[in-house]
C-alpha cells in the first residue's frame, strides 16, 4: 500500500463518488485529502465525508487546482466522462504533478500514448506515475483453457446487476465488500470498473469482449475463471458485479441488448442477485415486474432492489441523441421508500444502499438467504458497531 501526507483528487465528479465515499478501501493511505472540481461540472462548494485511515474527513470541494496541491505530495486523478476541454485539464495537471515531483495515481483512460509516455520516463518519476487501468491487464490471468465443463461455484455467489447505467453498481459492490472482511469473510470478487485492482480485487478479464470467442466459448471461460479465483483465494463467498446493463432502453439505446449479463448467468447460477434500478415514483409492481424479468431471461430472480437517486432525461436524449440522466437528492429516494415501506408489503425489499442501515439491511437478507441455503459459508457471529 503507499502512503502519502496529503493527496488532492482532480478532476472530482459524479463517476468518482463512490471512489471517494470508500476511499479507506483503496490501496493508497493518505492522512489528508483534498477535492478539486472544475468549476462547470457543478460540484464546487459540495461537501463531502472521506473515510480516511481510521477517521472521517469533511471536504469541500473546491476549484482551487494550484492552491490545493502547493503541500501535497499525491494527485489522484478521478475516471471522468471523456470530452477535450477535461482531457486537456487533466494532462496538464499530470505534468505539472509530476514536474514537481508528485505522485500521480491515474484512474482514468487519458489518451493511451500519454499513459505510455508518463510510464516510461526515466528515473524516479517513471516510478511516481501509477495507471491502474495498467495495472488491471497486466495483472489479468491468462484466459483458462476452454474446456466444455461447467461446473458451479464451491462458495456462495453474490452478484450485484443493474437496470440502467448509472445506478450505483460500483458502490454497492465496496458496500456489500466492506461489510463482509469487516465480519471476517475471504471475499473474491470481481467488478465492473476498469480499476478494481486499486481495491484489492479484480476487474472483468478481457476475454469477455474477445472477438476471436463464441459466445458459449466465454460461457465456459468464465466458469473456470471464477472458479480458479476462489480456489487460489480460498474465499468464502464471491461477488460479481455484472458489467452493462440487464436489458435494451429502447431499439436506439441498446445497452449492449443485455448480452453479457446473459453470458454471465450461463457461466454460473448466483446465490443472490441485487438490483440496481432507476430512481422511480411508480406503483412497487414495477420492482416485482423487473424481478420477474430477471427470473425470465436469466433464470433467477431478483431477491433486493436498490433503488438510486438516476432517471433517464428521456427528452433531452432525444435531442442530444444520446443517454442524458438526471440526479436527485438522496432525500428524495428516502421519501419514496419509506412511503413504501409502510404501504407495501411487497416480497422483494426495496432499500437505498448509499445509507449505512440499508446497507446492513441488505447484509442481513444475503445472510439469512445463504446461511438457509448453503454450508459453505463459515459461522461468525455478526456484529455491527453503531
Amino acid at each position: 500500500m503507499s502512503a502519502y501526507n496529503k493527496a488532492v483528487v482532480y478532476p472530482y465528479n459524479r463517476e468518482f463518488e463512490p471512489v471517494v465515499r470508500h476511499f479507506d478501501q483503496l490501496e493508497i493511505a493518505v492522512d489528508t485529502i483534498a477535492i478539486v472540481s472544475p468549476e462547470g461540472l457543478g460540484f464546487v462548494g459540495t461537501k463531502i465525508e472521506v473515510p480516511i485511515k481510521h477517521r472521517t474527513q469533511e471536504c469541500t470541494v473546491t476549484d482551487s487546482l494550484e492552491e490545493e496541491w502547493q503541500d501535497s505530495d499525491v494527485l489522484i486523478v478521478c475516471d471522468y466522462t471523456r470530452n477535450e476541454i477535461l482531457d486537456e485539464l487533466v494532462r496538464k495537471a499530470i505534468e505539472t504533478a509530476l514536474q514537481q515531483e508528485k505522485s500521480v495515481h491515474c484512474f482514468c483512460s487519458i489518451h493511451e500514448e500519454l499513459i505510455e509516455k508518463w510510464s516510461r520516463q526515466e528515473g524516479e518519476r517513471s516510478k511516481r506515475f501509477h495507471d491502474w487501468c495498467a495495472d488491471a491487464r497486466k495483472k489479468e490471468k491468462n484466459m483458462p483453457d476452454v474446456t466444455q465443463d461447467l461446473i458451479e461455484p464451491a462458495v456462495p455467489v453474490i452478484q450485484i446487476m443493474g437496470i440502467s447505467e448509472n445506478t450505483d453498481k460500483f458502490e454497492v459492490q465496496l458496500a456489500l465488500r466492506s461489510l463482509f472482511q469487516e465480519q471476517g469473510y475471504c471475499v473474491s470478487q470481481i467488478g465492473t470498473r476498469p480499476y478494481c485492482e486499486a481495491f484489492g480485487f479484480h476487474s472483468f478479464p478481457s476475454f469477455v469482449a474477445d472477438v476471436g470467442l463464441t459466445e458459449s466459448e466465454k460461457v465456459y471461460a468464465i466458469n473456470q475463471y471464477v472458479r480458479k479465483l476462489i480456489d487460489e483465494e480460498h474465499a468464502d463467498l464471491l461477488i460479481v458485479g455484472v458489467p452493462f446493463p440487464i436489458q435494451k432502453y429502447n431499439r436506439t439505446y441498446t445497452n449492449g441488448f443485455g448480452i453479457l449479463p446473459f453470458v454471465l448467468s450461463q457461466a454460473f447460477t448466483p446465490d443472490f442477485t441485487l438490483l440496481c434500478t432507476l430512481y422511480d415514483l411508480e406503483e412497487s409492481s414495477l420492482f416485482k415486474e423487473m424481478s420477474d424479468y430477471c427470473h425470465r431471461c436469466f433464470g433467477f430472480p431478483a431477491d433486493c432492489i436498490h433503488m438510486s437517486a438516476t432517471t433517464v432525461d428521456a427528452t433531452t436524449s432525444l435531442e442530444n441523441g444520446e443517454l442524458v440522466y438526471n440526479f436527485y437528492d438522496q432525500n428524495k429516494v428516502e421519501e419514496v421508500i419509506g412511503y413504501w415501506s409502510t404501504r407495501d408489503t411487497a416480497a422483494i425489499p426495496v432499500l437505498n444502499l448509499k445509507k449505512v442501515q440499508d446497507q446492513k439491511k441488505a447484509f442481513d437478507l444475503i445472510l439469512k438467504k445463504l446461511t438457509n441455503e448453503t454450508e459453505e459459508m463459515p459461522e461468525i457471529e455478526i456484529r455491527f458497531e453503531e
